[in-house]
Order: C-alpha cells, then sequence, then structure tokens
C-alpha cells in the first residue's frame, strides 16, 4: 500500500513521440470516421448503434470530432 506522500512519477513524451501517436491514432480515427459515414444508412448498423440515448448521428458527430481535434493538435 502507498502512503499519501509518495508521488508517482508522471512521464511525458517528447514532440516527436506525442507527434507519432498523434498521427497513429488519427489514422484510426479517420478510418473509423470512414467506417461511419459508410455505414450510416445501413438499417442493421443503425439499429446496433442505438440506444440508451445515443443514437447514429451521436456517432457521426463524434467520429468526425475526435478527428478534428485530432487534425488541431497536429497543426498546434
Amino acid at each position: 500500500m502507498r502512503c499519501a506522500n509518495d508521488a508517482v512519477p508522471v512521464l511525458e513524451p517528447s514532440v516527436p513521440e506525442w507527434h507519432a501517436q498523434l498521427y497513429e491514432e488519427r489514422a484510426l480515427a479517420r478510418r473509423h470516421l470512414r467506417e461511419v459515414i459508410d455505414r450510416y444508412h445501413d438499417r442493421d448498423w443503425r439499429a446496433a448503434h442505438k440506444g440508451l440515448g445515443v443514437d447514429p448521428e451521436d456517432h457521426l458527430w463524434r467520429a468526425a470530432q475526435g478527428l478534428r481535434e485530432m487534425d488541431d493538435a497536429l497543426q498546434s
């Protein structure tokens, strides 16, 4: 058991490591957005991605917003 004053080191990646990670995640985000767009009008996909207050439109919005945020992070 850790004592309250034991510090856990925080390791931050270097800028090149951070960019490499973002590029990898952006590729995955693009693939996910493409899949959501391609299947958006598919009745079975829509039924499987609906419920508990989440609609297919939410999946599309989140996929687009996630990609946008990664693009913005890589441009800054």
